[in-house]
């Protein structure tokens, strides 16, 4: 049975507005906002394997032991593809934004990688919950598990990739020439456009691409859109 109501456009801007909330309210280091999707970014790569693990389509005949042997290194091939990639650029975070951080804000800094900041516990929870429903609903409510296979399902460069690699390129050519400050809470209008111009691209780029994928025939245009920037 097909979803109909699908509630991953609200869910989806909730839990990017959050994080503008925290920013206002809470006056958040830019750090924080960069960890943030660091970390989202980790929880796709959760999900996506178990896209791998679930699907019932085969890629070619084969027995089921075989099927299962097969899906577990797909998923394990995703995972650390997807995860060198991610500490690749937590290499540049750790350089460029976090080693600059005043020590007046390292309590900050210790407690939102601790997971002790309620209010980053609470934006990372909100991306937690758009993801799973995307995959209950979208992947696994409709259905999706029966119509791809492993290998359709096996996508280690997207556009979470180049988002991840904008945003970090962005945060430290904004950092160094306008201002935008890894180290202070982000309270100045210069700092507050720049990441909310990131955010509206971010939200619209997600939304884009999920309409995109929901079409099947639109799919392996897309995937080949991503392997031509990655050279990039």
């Amino acid at each position: 049975m097909k979803f109909k109501h699908n509630l991953y456009f609200e869910i989806l801007i909730a839990a990017n507005l959050f994080p503008v909330f925290c920013i206002f309210k809470y006056h958040w280091p830019f750090f924080s906002l960069i960890w943030l999707y660091w970390m989202e970014s980790f929880l796709h790569i959760v999900f996506d394997m178990s896209k791998i693990l679930v699907s019932q389509k085969k890629d070619s005949p084969m027995p089921a032991n075989e099927f299962i042997w097969y899906k577990i290194q797909k998923a394990g091939k995703l995972f650390f593809l997807k995860t060198f990639i991610l500490l690749f650029y937590l290499v540049f975070i750790v350089m460029f934004i976090a080693a600059k951080t005043d020590k007046t804000q390292y309590q900050i800094l210790i407690e939102t990688i601790g997971f002790q900041n309620v209010t980053f516990n609470y934006a990372l929870l909100g991306f937690l919950v758009s993801s799973y429903y995307r995959y209950l609903f979208y992947f696994i409510g409709n259905k999706a598990y029966l119509k791809n296979t492993p290998q359709d399902l096996f996508t280690p460069f997207n556009y979470r990739t180049i988002v991840l690699h904008l945003v970090i390129v962005l945060g430290v050519f904004a950092n160094q020439y306008f201002g935008v400050s890894a180290s202070h809470a982000i309270n100045d209008n210069g700092n507050i456009i720049f990441l909310l111009v990131y955010i509206i691209i971010k939200t619209i780029a997600e939304l884009i691409v999920y309409f995109i994928q929901k079409s099947q025939k639109l799919r392996p245009k897309l995937n080949a859109l991503f392997s031509f920037f990655l050279y990039f």
